[in-house]
């Protein structure tokens, strides 16, 4: 803000900003609470030419999820509910993050994008 210039700011979320997960405990409701803050600061920092949206991945290999990738019951039912039929890597959010960083999304603030193979249509 003190610069004048505006900027992006990107916040990581997840897939269970709007539905819960069972066995992750305070994740859930922290991430729920990240979506809002997006939301709350896009309201409040627009006026500066600041744009805050978040990215909600979903059933990425990641060192955070390799317990549950180890669990092959827990992976076999959760890859099932993914219409691509396939869990996601970082690499896919690359897209994502690029398009809102650029000017090519500067209509857009406030607004989470899922990156999650389809698992939450």
């Amino acid at each position: 803000m003190a610069q004048g210039r505006g900027g992006s700011i990107i916040n990581i979320t997840s897939e269970v900003v709007d539905r819960v997960e069972l066995n992750v405990g305070p994740y859930c409701p922290s991430k729920a609470a990240l979506n809002n803050v997006t939301r709350m600061l896009a309201k409040e920092w627009g006026k500066h030419g600041i744009r805050v949206n978040s990215l909600a991945p979903c059933f990425v290999d990641t060192e955070l999820n390799t317990p549950f990738f180890k669990r092959r019951d827990w992976y076999e039912a959760k890859l099932k509910l993914v219409p691509l039929g396939r869990h996601g890597i970082p690499e896919d959010l690359v897209g994502a993050t690029v398009f809102l960083a650029s000017d090519a999304s500067s209509y857009i603030t406030g607004t989470t994008i899922l990156v999650d193979g389809g698992l939450t249509a």
